[in-house]
């Protein structure tokens, strides 16, 4: 599988979006992403953004798809 690191001025677009709060980068929260309550696998994300707002969804909606 095919992965892309997220380079440090796409997180920083997200932190200008919705704030630095809501941006969680540190492994330990990370770590509280990384499963479900369906199976045992382990993904741990690279970054989890929490909007807020439809409009924070949207910009970060169009950031991503750019």
């Amino acid at each position: 599988m095919y992965k892309t690191e997220i380079s440090i001025h796409l997180i920083n677009q997200f932190i200008e979006i919705v704030g630095k709060e809501f941006v969680i980068l540190d492994n330990d929260s990370l770590s509280l992403y990384a499963h479900d309550e369906t199976e045992k696998l382990f993904f741990l994300p690279q970054v989890v953004i929490r909007p807020r707002t439809v409009d924070e969804v949207s910009r970060i909606m169009q950031l991503c798809n750019t």
